[in-house]
């Protein structure tokens, strides 16, 4: 299981950044991985802020640009954002009927890769405008998701994030081309998390239910509070049970790279720690034993997340906020047997 981790490294599908890490030592060096016996320590003397300045410049090239997905003018509209574009190499396309213009087969979402080598367990999407509620439950079904996280308010500060894509009332149903959505339950888990439980009806009978997770505690552009580590660790268990399990997760915010990107890098960044203490058990000794064999990189971690989608982990506070979740983590997953 542990060779399987890519601690550091070539992201599998596409990563033109690499070449630059593996020319610069410098940059080797960044992205080689911490020993999480000695996170907490080495963590205070890296330049964090510098570390996201390298990143965007890495990532954000005239090799980058060229692979975004090319479409025809009229998809623009399907864009919440025109500056947040599909790679070429990544993007979800929508099966259908062999002449189905462009305009029907996309939707603006890139599969992500997990860290243990599982390809496409996960996808980071936009929120759904009102030109796209069909192509985003036609994705759901046809990728057989199993599970739904919403990381953003339906509006927020007055502004539109979201359009309501699933059923208003519990009990009710949203016919959507084929498919038909019930609203089947909503239970409040505390701490701004919404559960929702959906039934999927295609047209030839059959039926798949998916678990709708909604945080409403994340604002945009920023990033949670210190005392919302518990609610981020329910999400990430919650998580972890179902692409661990070769289920299928969309995640979402309003462009789906900022808080959608956060949160993918901390799925495969916990995916690291839950293997480790699988071997280890909590006793930090253990890893303090053998610390190269016992890393995790941040730096490499977002950077391959962004070779898989444009723009992830969208801001330095994002960014740093991995970090202060990790080391968390860390403290709270090992301890110091007696």
């Amino acid at each position: 299981m542990l060779q399987n981790l890519q601690v550091e490294g070539r992201e599998t599908s596409q990563d033109y950044s690499y070449e630059w890490v593996m020319g610069y030592p410098e940059l080797a060096s960044i992205e080689k991985g911490i020993p999480i016996a000695e996170f907490s320590d080495q963590i205070q003397s890296r330049d964090q802020e510098m570390e996201f300045r390298i990143l965007r410049r890495l990532t954000e090239t005239q090799y980058h640009n060229d692979n975004l997905y090319d479409f025809h003018p009229d998809i623009l509209k399907l864009n919440r954002y025109n500056n947040i574009i599909p790679f070429k190499h990544s993007i979800v396309k929508l099966r259908g009927d062999e002449e189905e213009n462009q305009r029907e087969s996309y939707i603006n979402a890139d599969y992500i890769n997990l860290i243990n080598g599982k390809e496409k367990m996960m996808i980071a999407t936009q929120g759904p405008v009102t030109q796209t509620i069909g192509h985003f439950w036609r994705m759901v079904s046809q990728e057989s998701a199993s599970m739904i996280v919403m990381l953003c308010n339906l509006k927020e500060n007055g502004k539109v994030q979201c359009e309501q894509y699933w059923p208003r009332n519990i009990g009710d149903n949203l016919l959507i081309g084929n498919i038909t959505i019930n609203f089947v339950s909503q239970e409040d888990l505390g701490n701004n998390i919404i559960k929702r439980t959906l039934k999927l009806q295609e047209q030839n009978g059959e039926e798949k239910q998916v678990t709708h997770l909604q945080w409403c505690g994340w604002p945009d552009q920023g990033v949670p509070n210190h005392n919302d580590f518990n609610t981020i660790k329910e999400l990430l268990t919650q998580i972890l049970d179902r692409v661990l399990n070769d289920q299928k997760v969309v995640f979402h915010c309003s462009a789906g790279v900022g808080r959608t990107g956060t949160l993918i890098s901390l799925v495969n960044l916990m995916i690291i720690l839950t293997t480790y203490q699988s071997y280890v058990g909590n006793d930090i000794a253990k890893i303090s034993e053998n610390p190269e064999e016992f890393r995790i990189s941040i730096f490499g971690v977002v950077r391959r997340l962004r070779e898989q989608r444009w723009g992830m982990v969208h801001t330095s506070e994002q960014y740093q906020y991995v970090y202060k979740f990790i080391d968390e983590a860390i403290k709270y997953m090992f301890s110091q047997q007696q």
